[in-house]
């Protein structure tokens, strides 16, 4: 059971997350129809560095409860920054991403998305 400071601590770190989970970089605008293709790549390149920075802030919001992870999970993790991490260029770094990426969400997909339909009956 969590003491109070613990719950406060949660409470804490589930509001600094809600802070940055919504404002996103708006423009009502479609999105596939955005001017030229320069304006498209760094159209595509906000959000990619918007999603970065709040991956960001997630750390921030949680790091206090970063020494209670599974070590399995760390491991798995420190593996796959390794591996995107390594090669020299961007199109290899991409390409390992999207495996990784690939590989996870067959890994997790049905698993997430039964939890997700329970929750949604309760």
């Amino acid at each position: 059971m969590s003491t109070p400071r613990e719950l406060k601590l949660i409470q804490q770190a589930l509001g600094d997350i809600a802070a940055f989970t919504d404002v996103i970089p708006h423009h009502q605008e479609d999105k596939l129809k955005v001017g030229s293709p320069e304006d498209f790549l760094y159209m595509l390149a906000t959000f990619c560095f918007d999603l970065s920075r709040r991956m960001e802030y997630l750390w921030m919001a949680t790091k206090r409860f970063a020494d209670q992870g599974s070590p399995a999970l760390d491991r798995r993790v420190l593996k796959d920054n390794r591996a995107i991490n390594a090669p020299k260029t961007w199109k290899e770094r991409a390409r390992i991403a999207h495996d990784i990426m690939l590989r996870l969400d067959r890994e997790i997909a049905k698993e997430h998305a039964k939890a997700l339909s329970k929750a949604a009956k309760r």
